[in-house]
């Protein structure tokens, strides 16, 4: 009988198996990094809608007491981007809406950039 030596490293299945395990996780990796990379877009989207509803408000309870400084009569929803900052809604488009003074309406906004992703935010008319 001879004598045994004792392994040293690893072996080609042990490699193996690591790799397949590595494969594994990273797989699933990817996939949960897609699924947080929409809800961050949608919850991008939410945000933006929310500024704009409550930006409109904040515009009518003004103007209700006579044109100010600062504020823009609503006629449309696309009116209430200009209640913001410029270049605040770059990756966002508002869709065309009326809105009548005294009213309000259910305006929809769209993210432009990616996957298709919109909101929907209140505009208050007001002349």
């Amino acid at each position: 009988m001879g004598k045994r030596t004792k392994q040293r490293g690893y072996t080609l299945i042990d490699l193996i198996v690591v790799m397949v395990i590595l494969a594994i996780m990273s797989t699933v990796a990817v996939a949960k990094y897609l699924d947080l990379h929409e809800d961050a877009k949608g919850a991008s989207a939410q945000s933006v809608a929310g500024t704009l509803t409550s930006a409109s408000v904040a515009n009518y309870l003004v103007r209700v007491k006579g044109p100010a400084p600062n504020t823009s009569a609503i006629a449309d929803c696309a009116d209430v981007a200009g209640l913001l900052m410029p270049g605040s809604l770059s990756t966002f488009v508002i869709e065309s809406q009326p809105v009548a003074p005294g009213n309000t309406a259910s305006c929809t906004l769209k993210q432009t950039s990616g996957a298709a992703t919109s909101a929907t935010f209140t505009a208050y008319g007001i002349s």
